[in-house]
C-alpha cells in the first residue's frame, strides 16, 4: 500500500500509521521523517491476491495518527480508508488528517 503525504510537512513532526484488519492492527510504521518533510509512505508484508489467485477478504482499513514533538497540543487523526488487496495492490490511498481539540 503506497499513502502519499497531504498532511501539512513540518506542522506535525510524529506520526504512525496503522494497517488494520478484522478490527486488529496488523502493521504499524512510524512516519516521523515524513510528517516533517512530505514524502510517500509505504506498508508492505500485508496478504493480497492477484487476478489470477484472488484472496477473498482481503480488505484493509489504513489509518494515522500524528503530533508535533514541540507543542503536543498540536495532534490529528486520519479518518480510516478502506483498501481492497483482494486482487491489487493499493496505491494512491489518500489520507487526510483532522486537527484534535
Amino acid at each position: 500500500i503506497i499513502v502519499p503525504e497531504t498532511f501539512a510537512p513540518g506542522f506535525l513532526d510524529r506520526g504512525i500509521l496503522f494497517a488494520c484488519h478484522g478490527g486488529m492492527i496488523v502493521n504499524a510504521i512510524n512516519v516521523d521523517s515524513q510528517m516533517a518533510s512530505g514524502g510517500t509512505y509505504t506498508i508492505s508484508n500485508l496478504p493480497g491476491g492477484t487476478p489470477m489467485l484472488p484472496l477473498p477478504r482481503a480488505f484493509y482499513g489504513i489509518e494515522a495518527i500524528g503530533w508535533s514533538s514541540g507543542n503536543p497540543a498540536n495532534r490529528a487523526i486520519a479518518m480510516p480508508r478502506f483498501v481492497d488487496l483482494r486482487t491489487v495492490d493499493a496505491t494512491d490511498v489518500d489520507l487526510n488528517m483532522s486537527m484534535l481539540p
